[in-house]
């Protein structure tokens, strides 16, 4: 087995910054499907030397639209720490593998604020490719 297991970017910590909730009681469809139009992630990297962070706003359909049930809004971050790459690469490896990363926090996030204000209904976010749905938002 090799010595050093770690890969470039080591994952040190996640937090959720804000959150906005607002649930529509006029909403004329509870069966909403996600696409790049209600669906949108944007995302920020910041480089402090060896360490870096991601910043990703999350939002779910539009707010105060009678078209969905509900508005989501939430800023997550992830602190992750350089381990041998150059700034350049750094900063890239940060953006879509540390996006990568943080996506499995955000399914969960979802999960959790809209099972609870739903009255036990959660949104699932699907397994995506995060880093092709930047794409197309870009």
């Amino acid at each position: 087995m090799p010595a050093n297991i770690n890969g470039v970017l080591s994952f040190k910590d996640y937090g959720i910054l804000e959150i906005d909730y607002q649930i529509n009681i006029n909403a004329k469809s509870k069966n909403i499907e996600l696409s790049n139009d209600n669906f949108r992630l944007t995302r920020n990297v910041s480089i402090y030397g060896n360490n870096g962070q991601l910043i990703i706003k999350v939002e779910l359909f539009e707010k105060n639209s009678n078209i969905y049930p509900f508005y989501l809004s939430f800023i997550i971050y992830g602190l992750f720490t350089n381990n041998g790459l150059n700034k350049e690469d750094f900063h890239k490896v940060l953006e879509f593998n540390g996006t990568a990363i943080l996506f499995p926090f955000i399914r969960s996030t979802v999960a959790d604020i809209t099972k609870t204000a739903n009255n036990g209904t959660p949104l699932l976010l699907p397994t995506i490719n995060v880093n092709a749905l930047f794409k197309t938002n870009e």
